[in-house]
């Protein structure tokens, strides 16, 4: 080993260290090439004695697993979960004790939303951790907090005493830049971490798409494409900086560009995830749900464990749904919840629960919605203590619109107070989601009591906050999936208070969703089309009204029989033809 002046170049010492075969480099050489190192660079003989540890505690006996460990690095870092995983598992069965391989194969589960073996694996490796270094501990401290102790103070606790401890530490930056853009959403607090990371690497293209997915979720369009073109600058395309990519023309109004970027991304990996579903999502929004259904199921096939799998069919349920199939939703919501339960998968097995509430509370069969969304709350409950308040707000949030459904006005408001009492107990970023709730539920009250004036000043703020920052079911926020919404809800306002035309330009707008350009518009519903061909036969534009029955009876051709407005559609159809 030589040791160089970074300026000069000059070797300042220069030692070595003697084995026999591989085993020898991890076992003896390194550790004796440190404590010369140390020594002839001044270091006292007991200083080193007492602060040396033993690489093979830190890292790894076997040079095999160590190469195995680097291979599962790379792929982790491009977001191949997959495969990180496979080299991890290789890593480990040659050397179990490796933490560091655990924690890469702890993430790699984790985003295959395998959730059993998991937290299996964090578990083994708490036998080991005892013997690792102190910056390893903390690794593994953060991420036993997050996962297995659901304590997200403590996680974020372990970050911060990492990153004062080793500040020079680009995982630790990363770990902690992404706690703070994923779960606190903090996006310019986040860019700070994943910068300092980068001025200890400026070629990291990793960190590099970090800077620039932050600042794309931030709305920085221009600094985002700055860390777009200087990741081209020091590497080839990846799917994550093409996702990246792709979500900046989302923002920006481009859907056609963002749909060439998703597929650029999925001739370099066909089974990355967030293309896959991001490009469905985006041939929904185009209403072209054929070509949705046909990439879900492509993932499905790609799926590597039953989370992934689980997954797909959440979507395909609410695809589903979202169609008028709510009996073929409900059966692609089961298959979902059984494999989600296969791997402990419990946030797929709380949103499933959500959505078949959702669904029988679009069929008004009350008493299965009821109790799917109380599931839904105690789910939430056991598994995310420190969340409680949310999962109750959310809860009795939905129990109103449900009083509301079946006129009993009164309830609603009552509903309504116990949701304004849970928001002081809320304090992370879910209390936007229950607040934005809240004034939707005082919003639809207004209206139920005739009051559209009101329900006009409380719903036409909400507009202004209908976005979708990140296409993750996990980031589930109220309207995504659900029939009725505050965009739709100051139309019926507008229609409502006498304002015809009023109510056919928001119903335009809602068939439009690039006119209020965001990260991710919400899906047209097809009800849309039947409410704005109802306002223009109102307003005699009899083609346009023709032209929106006709889209609405298309869309909902395989909708569940019986449903009023298919057959309200059909019989002025065809009273508009005659």
């Amino acid at each position: 080993v030589k040791v160089l002046d970074v300026e000069t170049k000059d070797i300042l010492k220069s030692e070595s260290a003697r084995g026999n075969g591989e085993e020898s480099i991890f076992n003896t050489q390194i550790d004796a090439l440190s404590k010369a190192i140390s020594l002839s660079l001044g270091a006292g003989m007991n200083e080193v004695e007492s602060s040396l540890t033993q690489v093979t505690d830190i890292t790894t006996h076997s040079l095999e697993a160590y190469r195995y460990y680097l291979n599962g690095r790379e792929a982790y870092w491009l977001l191949y979960w997959d495969e990180a995983r496979q080299w991890m598992e290789k890593t480990l069965e040659i050397d179990p004790t490796f933490t560091l391989a655990s924690l890469y194969l702890v993430w790699a589960y984790n985003w295959l939303e395998d959730f059993k073996s998991r937290d299996e694996t964090l578990e083994k490796a708490k036998v080991h951790v005892y013997k690792t270094s102190e910056k390893n501990r903390l690794y593994f401290e953060a991420d036993y907090a997050l996962f297995i102790e659901r304590d997200y103070d403590k996680h974020f606790q372990s970050l911060q005493e990492l990153t004062s401890k080793y500040p020079r530490e680009r995982e630790a930056l990363h770990h902690l830049g992404d706690y703070l853009f994923i779960y606190e959403l903090k996006y310019a607090e986040a860019i700070d971490q994943f910068k300092k990371a980068l001025e200890l690497n400026p070629n990291d293209a990793s960190m590099i798409n970090h800077v620039a997915q932050a600042s794309v979720y931030g709305e920085d369009y221009e600094q985002a494409s700055e860390y777009i073109e200087l990741h081209s600058a020091v590497s080839p395309p990846d799917p994550y900086n093409l996702f990246i990519h792709a979500t900046m023309f989302i923002g920006m109004g481009d859907l056609e560009a963002a749909q060439s970027k998703y597929e650029e991304l999925l001739t370099i990996k066909s089974d990355y995830f967030w293309g896959i579903m991001s490009l469905s999502y985006l041939h929904a929004l185009k209403e072209d749900y054929q070509a949705s259904f046909d990439l879900i199921e492509d993932y499905i096939t790609k799926s590597t464990t039953s989370g992934e799998m689980a997954l797909g069919y959440f979507y395909k349920g609410n695809y589903r749904y979202w169609l008028g199939e709510f009996d073929k939703a409900l059966i692609e919501l089961e298959r979902a919840k059984g494999l989600a339960e296969k791997v402990e998968n419990e946030v797929v097995q709380i949103w499933v629960e959500w959505m078949k509430g959702v669904i029988y509370l679009e069929k008004e069969d009350f008493a299965p919605s009821t109790s799917h969304f109380k599931k839904f709350s105690l789910l939430g409950q056991k598994y995310f203590p420190k969340e409680a308040p949310y999962y109750i707000g959310r809860y009795t949030a939905i129990m109103g619109f449900m009083a509301l459904k079946q006129g009993k006005i009164e309830e609603a408001k009552l509903r309504f107070g116990e949701v304004q009492l849970f928001l002081d107990t809320i304090t992370r970023p879910s209390k936007q989601d229950v607040a934005y709730i809240r004034d939707y539920l005082q919003g639809e009250i207004y209206l139920a009591e005739g009051s559209s004036d009101k329900a006009i000043l409380v719903l036409e703020p909400l507009r202004k906050l209908n976005k979708q920052p990140i296409i993750d079911w996990r980031m589930d926020e109220w309207q995504r999936f659900f029939r009725i919404n505050p965009n739709d809800a100051l139309a019926r306002a507008y229609e409502n208070n006498g304002e015809v035309e009023k109510a056919i330009t928001e119903f335009e707008k809602l068939l439009s969703p690039t006119v209020d350009a965001n990260l991710m518009p919400y899906l047209i519903h097809p009800t849309y089309h039947y409410n704005l061909a109802r306002l223009y036969e109102k307003s005699r534009r009899i083609d346009e009204a023709m032209e929106h029955y006709e889209k609405f009876l298309a869309l909902w051709k395989d909708a569940d029989p019986g449903i009023a407005e298919v057959e309200d559609a059909k019989k002025k159809l065809a009273g508009l033809r005659d």
